[in-house]
């Protein structure tokens, strides 16, 4: 991971595929692009068999989910680039990531005529993405019926929730929040959730944890908000997020008791966040931090 002086420039990998939770994502993709003077690359993933069909058409630009996606984009003003992949989708977006550096990449939680029934609400393109993507990941849940949760209106982002337990995916998620909301001059709110009866001296290691999580958004003279409630950790989120109406988490993909294979893919805590979120999530792994006030270290 380096850390390059482009001005805090995000260059955004924003995958759809006709799925009305991938275009929202897209548009999610465009609004941090513009807040940070970046880019979208859209990219479309298509199988051998498609791309090879008479009825296809021959020059990527002529794809018509690109060609949909990038109209709709058009208004924020900000650079976009396609990409038409022959892979599989979950293959695809992985090598592009691999291929060119991203600082962030959004997805539905489903694909177009995907399942959930294997994690819920959540794909196999989805999953994937999350295990093997080394930038953050930023998923628009897809309700049962196929729409984006939230709705499909212009992105508003003035309110974080950050949810931290003190484990390095979370001190990582939370120095993403501080920066994006420094950049969007939103509101963030850390949230840390202890058990329903907590052991003694409990009060303090808390008061420790958000204390440090905070230090990214101190460190940038950005406000942010504390709060500690008991209870069950995927659950507390999910109704703080809801009543609060925040706009978007911003989390780790694991907790600090989470077992070490979780780490290697994502928690239980983080998985049922996403499958019922009302808002999009950012999920952030350990090994990656960003400055986008001071530019952008990329994980290579």
């Amino acid at each position: 991971m380096e850390k390059e002086g482009d001005g805090g420039k995000m260059r955004i990998l924003a995958a759809v595929d006709g799925s009305r939770a991938a275009m929202q994502a897209a548009r999610y993709a465009a609004e941090l692009a513009r807040a940070t003077g970046g880019s979208v690359v859209l990219a479309r993933a298509v199988s051998e068999a498609v791309a090879r069909s008479r009825a296809y058409p021959v020059r990527p630009p002529e794809d018509p989910v690109l060609h949909e996606a990038r109209d709709e984009l058009r208004s924020a003003g900000v650079p976009i680039e396609t990409r038409l992949i022959v892979a599989r989708p979950g293959e695809a977006i992985t090598n592009e990531l691999k291929a060119e550096a991203y600082d962030l990449v959004t997805l539905g939680s489903r694909g177009k005529g995907e399942s959930g029934s294997t994690s819920l609400f959540l794909g196999s393109t989805a999953l994937e993405v999350i295990r093997k993507a080394q930038v953050p990941v930023l998923i628009v849940r897809a309700t049962e019926k196929g729409d984006p949760a939230g709705g499909e209106k212009e992105p508003r982002i003035s309110t974080l929730l950050v949810p931290t337990d003190g484990s390095l995916a979370s001190m990582s998620a939370a120095d993403l929040g501080a920066s994006l909301a420094g950049v969007l001059g939103a509101q963030a709110t850390l949230l840390h959730v202890h058990p329903p009866r907590p052991p003694r001296k409990a009060g303090v290691a808390e008061a420790e944890i958000l204390q440090t999580t905070a230090e990214p958004f101190t460190r940038r003279g950005v406000g942010v908000q504390t709060q500690a409630v008991a209870g069950d950790p995927a659950s507390a989120i999910l109704r703080e997020a809801r009543e609060g109406a925040f706009d978007l988490i911003v989390m780790g993909t694991y907790g600090a008791g989470e077992a070490w294979q979780y780490r290697m893919r994502m928690g239980s805590v983080a998985e049922t966040v996403l499958t019922g979120a009302p808002c999009p999530v950012i999920l952030v792994k350990h090994e990656v931090t960003m400055e986008l006030d001071g530019g952008v270290r990329r994980h290579e």
